[in-house]
């Protein structure tokens, strides 16, 4: 089976999901290329089948161009590229000549799939969050997505949360697939630590990630527990922000904000901690998390997670110890949690995390969630035999 895996960049450090199915899916015997219009990272994530199509072009007559042309016909500069970028991936998709297009997320799926169905191929579709939750808030997405349920033969969603939302997009059942953001459970476990003193969050600097409500919620309980700290560990446009509010409520020697940093040192700075939070919420712009593979490293690794009761956060954490979730952007309840985990005997504190970690390896172990993205990938290919023995003499 020859798989083509569409995504606009790969790969990106917080999009180590789609690296992690590649890899494993080419372990498993898959034969994978990749396509992209952005390769990164190539030290870290060395896998070598990668087609760079061109991006449009950058110079001052393209770009004016695209952006009159977005004006004009009431849409966004990057949708205005879609007849570019799609010729662009004919020549790919006929130079690999897949039997299936895996495109990893709804953007992508919506770009490939004319190219798809021109070609006679299969295509699946991956969402993993603000595909589901974002997008649809925009009239034309919604449209865009009504045509796409047409042309897909599968569709893969983390969570059953995200099944349930696809469902309301107009997706027909037959289509959706749960497959869960598998991960590489190779991690050992590092034991319980008590008394709790070092929490640590792992996610992009963004809104959805909730982590301005996490430090209102320990400026609350420094107080009592002037021992606490808590390291951040990620890159993106919220740092100023975070540093500032870090700085306005007098907490610089209370939390650290780390940038973005390797795989390899974030395992190190949760492995050094004694407990993991991440509070995700709703943005503004209506952008939810899928399910944050952070929250399955932690609990892999030993450690108690709080969190909050946001789109598929609370099928990752088993329901034992749903005690530790907080409504989403419900600062009082977040700094109650961490109060109650922070005050928690050790054998509690090691029931929680000797539950989590079971819960995460029976649930989300890569590869037994490769292998049920493999078998949606032969359940896509027999439909496709199925329609041509009915229409073929």
């Amino acid at each position: 089976m020859r798989v083509l895996h569409f995504s606009r960049s790969f790969s990106p450090l917080y999009q180590t999901f789609v690296y992690d199915y590649v890899v494993e899916l080419e372990r498993q015997g898959v034969d994978n290329h990749v396509v992209t219009i952005n390769r990164q990272n190539t030290a870290t994530r060395p896998f070598e089948k990668v087609y760079v199509i061109k991006a449009p072009g950058r110079s001052l007559l393209s770009r004016f161009y695209r952006r009159n042309l977005a004006l004009f016909t009431r849409r966004s500069i990057s949708e205005v590229s879609w007849p570019t970028l799609r010729r662009r991936l004919r020549r790919a998709i006929a130079e690999i000549s897949p039997d299936i297009i895996h495109a990893h997320f709804g953007y992508e799926a919506v770009l490939v799939a004319p190219n798809a169905v021109e070609a006679s191929i299969p295509l699946i579709a991956t969402f993993y969050g603000y595909d589901v939750s974002q997008l649809p808030r925009e009239m034309r997405w919604r449209k865009y997505y009504s045509q796409l349920w047409q042309d897909l033969s599968g569709v893969t969603v983390l969570s059953q949360t995200m099944r349930d939302e696809i469902l309301r997009l107009g997706c027909p059942q037959s289509l959706v697939h749960v497959v869960r953001l598998g991960r590489s459970l190779d991690i050992p476990h590092k034991g319980t630590t008590h008394p709790i003193k070092r929490f640590v969050s792992v996610g992009r600097l963004v809104e959805k990630k909730g982590y301005m409500d996490v430090i209102h919620a320990f400026r609350r309980i420094i107080t009592d527990y002037p021992d606490v700290r808590l390291d951040i560990v990620g890159g993106g446009g919220l740092r100023p922000q975070i540093e500032s509010l870090i700085d306005q409520l007098g907490l610089r020697g209370h939390v650290s904000v780390h940038g973005p940093v390797s795989s390899e040192q974030t395992l190190q700075l949760m492995a050094n901690a004694d407990a993991f939070v991440l509070c995700s919420k709703t943005a503004k712009n209506g952008d939810q998390e899928g399910t944050p593979a952070a929250l399955i490293e932690a609990q892999s690794l030993g450690l108690p997670c709080v969190a909050t009761t946001h789109a598929g956060i609370p099928e990752m954490i088993p329901p034992e110890n749903h005690r530790l979730l907080a409504g989403e952007g419900d600062i009082a309840g977040i700094a109650e949690r961490l109060r109650w985990l922070i005050c928690s005997p050790k054998t509690v504190v090691g029931d929680i995390t000797l539950r989590g970690r079971s819960f995460v390896r029976e649930k989300f172990d890569l590869v037994t969630q490769v292998s049920n993205l493999r078998s949606v990938y032969t359940n896509a290919l027999g439909i496709r035999c199925s329609h041509k023995c009915l229409v073929e003499p």
